[in-house]
């Protein structure tokens, strides 16, 4: 009886607040006209990625399907450039410094985040720490309107 209309309760109560983070992430967004880009620095394995996964989960966005989300995580290690055989050499010899401004291909970076802000579906490059290289495969980012941009030198450049 009771524990049934309890658990009723909450359950209602529950998606009420999920209908509610939703609208406020949306209002967010209709408000700036387009989508509202999140930039989550700091060192390498110091949690930006748990920081952004967090964000996803409190504002109900984690259990979402990628193609309905209304946030979504972009992370700048997919931007690293593609390495010539003499730095790929370096790379496997520990010689290389992914930590460093240059690593990263600047202009894809820019020319991905204006698409998105646009409100247009971009096309993510991965990347592979094990070859050190670009992967054919990408990750398909929809239009949302909250993007998380995490990366440990995602302020650097300024035209970022």
């Amino acid at each position: 009886g009771g524990g049934e209309k309890k658990k009723k309760e909450a359950a209602a109560a529950a998606a009420e607040r999920e209908r509610e983070r939703e609208r406020a992430v949306t209002a967010t967004a209709r408000v700036r006209g387009g989508p509202f880009l999140i930039g989550v620095s700091g060192g390498t394995a110091s949690g930006k990625s748990t920081v952004c996964e967090k964000i996803m989960e409190l504002l109900g966005q984690n259990k979402v399907d990628h193609h309905k989300r209304k946030v979504v995580i972009l992370s700048q290690d997919g931007f690293y450039k593609i390495l010539t055989r003499e730095q790929q050499n370096k790379a496997f010899k520990g010689q290389y410094n992914f930590d460093h401004p240059d690593a990263f291909d600047n202009d894809l970076t820019l020319k991905t985040l204006k698409d998105i802000l646009d409100g247009k579906t971009v096309k993510v490059p991965t990347y592979d720490f094990v070859t050190n290289s670009r992967l054919a495969e990408t990750v398909t980012v929809y239009p949302a309107d909250v993007v998380l941009f995490e990366g440990i030198l995602m302020f650097y450049n300024q035209a970022i």
